[in-house]
């Protein structure tokens, strides 16, 4: 199974596992690699199940960590300094492996060009994917012209598959200079200042999708592995730094503002201008000089339970750090932490690291200095005629208050549907919610949840409505325990494990379950599996990972 998102589902039934929630998560750095390393620019694991992470070095080098707390001596790629200009905010600064890697072998790297320092996006390959060593010649796919100045070249590739379409997004800088000067930001016949996205599985040459615009410099942004949404890390030029956010169900075309606005003040210092449907910040904070954000990721790991669904960036000069809640609002603020952080990375399993340009790799931990007395089971909705059906379950509450449920029509803005008091069972409850006069298309939930002393966290985010097929997904194909969890959003009559040489190793008859389940398998060697999960007209097989 790819950790690449897939367009979110929106089905008849769907169910999201949840871990027990924590309050204020206080994030502390682990030295993970620290030696090996010259100018590390990003971490990215590469979805084959393989538990590899490979990490992009500015001047040109891609290394790879197989296990431990070491890079192998051999580069997985070294791109010549004939080819990538590095230094400054030049150099290599992206990498990005195609949603089917482990069969066709290909990955993206997003560099400035030797010359004159031109935006590249290249593609590479790697013959036999489970190898540590690829193919040195790439294909170039894109180039983008980057005149007059060497800073704001923006970075980070990403994919995203919509419609059973491989895109790949990355966001470019607006040229570089005070104040965008050719206010290529606002230029739509301007590649620079944007987010952007191409089909690769086209044929070249390839046509550039603008999907989003007004970016000064979006050196740092991500897709929320769960729900799709994107969150962008935009530098500021003097008085804001900002972050940026996108529902997964956006159609191209926002505009963020930047030469007109930076963050929510005017930028006094071009003509007066206020882009129709300008996009404000959902958090931003002032520039300090220097100050530069450092972009992350929504936490959708399992280790890490009082940091679920929590988003972390921080500033790239004074390591001062921000845990924002899913609407943007700031939960804690640290201080003191590491700085020159350039970048943060998700292995496969969906743990996150922070890469330090000094040479270090360093493991993210968050601990809650208080528990919410709730352990929520599962959350599921199911569409019936003229009202939505929320369903939830708890193993165990205490001192709790209420239960308030939150729905919106895009996944960003939320209003209030209506509240259910909690029954503090110990050995917990099982709670329904009937949200009527919402019509038959796409709605999100969410469920707020809060104590008697007025500390609350929010679950994950479900949807229901929408045209889309169900589908039966794994969560967390790197399994740890044995333990393997499914969200199914159609019926599914059995499942069957298989080895790497094709004998079964388990089997089980589901009789038509849905929503979220777990399945605790019997002890299983380390190794690769292959999951058959069986409906009354379907069969899909993933593959998993037992560490």
């Amino acid at each position: 199974m790819k950790y690449i998102f897939t367009r979110f589902l929106c089905c008849l039934f769907l169910s999201i596992y949840l871990l027990p929630l924590s309050a204020q998560p206080i994030i502390t750095y682990t030295d993970f690699i620290t030696s090996g390393l010259n100018s590390p620019i990003e971490l990215v694991n590469a979805g084959d199940g393989s538990g590899r992470l490979f990490i992009a070095e500015q001047g040109g080098t891609i290394r790879v960590r197989v296990s431990g707390n070491a890079v192998l001596g051999t580069p997985f790629l070294t791109i010549p300094s004939s080819t990538v200009l590095s230094g400054g905010e030049q150099g290599l600064l992206s990498l990005a492996f195609h949603p089917d890697y482990e069969t066709n072998g290909y990955f993206y790297v997003y560099y400035t060009r030797t010359g004159d320092g031109a935006i590249v996006i290249a593609r590479y390959s790697n013959p036999t994917p489970s190898d540590n060593v690829a193919e040195g010649a790439g294909t170039v796919l894109l180039v983008i012209p980057h005149p007059g100045q060497t800073n704001h070249n923006g970075g980070h590739l990403h994919f995203r598959v919509e419609g059973g379409i491989n895109y790949l997004y990355f966001a470019t800088g607006d040229g570089g200079g005070g104040n965008d000067p050719g206010n290529n930001a606002q230029n739509d016949a301007s590649q620079l200042g944007k987010i952007i996205r191409i089909n690769v599985d086209l044929p070249l040459p390839i046509t550039p999708e603008i999907y989003a615009k007004g970016l000064r410099n979006p050196f740092r942004w991500s897709f929320d592995r769960l729900t799709g949404n994107m969150w962008i890390g935009d530098v500021g030029q003097s008085i804001k730094e900002e972050i940026d956010f996108l529902p997964a169900s956006a159609l191209p075309g926002a505009n963020f503002g930047w030469r007109c606005f930076e963050g929510t003040v005017q930028n006094t210092n071009v003509p007066s201008c206020n882009p129709t449907g300008k996009i404000p910040p959902v958090f931003e904070y002032n520039n300090s000089s220097p100050s530069a954000v450092t972009g992350g990721y929504v936490y959708r790991g399992v280790i890490n339970s009082a940091l679920y669904g929590y988003y972390i960036a921080s500033d790239f000069y004074s390591g001062q750090l921000w845990i924002l809640k899913p609407d943007g609002t700031v939960d804690r603020t640290q201080t003191n932490l590491e700085a020159f952080i350039a970048a943060y990375g998700e292995d496969e399993a969906g743990e996150l690291y922070a890469v330090s340009m000094g040479g270090t790799i360093f493991s993210i931990s968050a601990a809650g200095n208080s528990t919410l007395p709730v352990t929520l089971l599962n959350f599921s909705a199911r569409q019936f005629s003229g009202y939505n059906e929320l369903r939830w379950s708890t193993s165990f509450e205490q001192n709790a208050d209420k239960y308030i449920i939150e729905y919106s029509t895009d996944g960003s803005s939320y209003a209030v549907a209506g509240e259910v008091a909690a029954r503090n069972n110990s050995s917990g409850s099982d709670y329904s919610y009937r949200h009527t006069g919402i019509g038959t298309g796409k709605i999100f939930y969410r469920l707020l949840i809060r104590d008697l002393d007025a500390s609350s966290r929010y679950s994950s985010i479900i949807a229901v409505g929408g045209k889309n097929n169900g589908d039966v997904k794994l969560y967390a194909t790197v399994l740890r325990n044995n333990t393997l969890e499914l969200n199914a959003s159609i019926p599914v009559e059995r499942l069957k494990v298989y080895d790497n040489g094709g004998r079964e190793m388990y089997s089980t008859d589901l009789n038509g379950r849905q929503g979220y389940f777990s399945i605790q398998l019997p002890g299983m060697a380390k190794g690769i599996y292959f999951v058959a999960i069986q409906g009354k007209d379907y069969t899909k097989t993933e593959k998993i990972f037992i560490q």
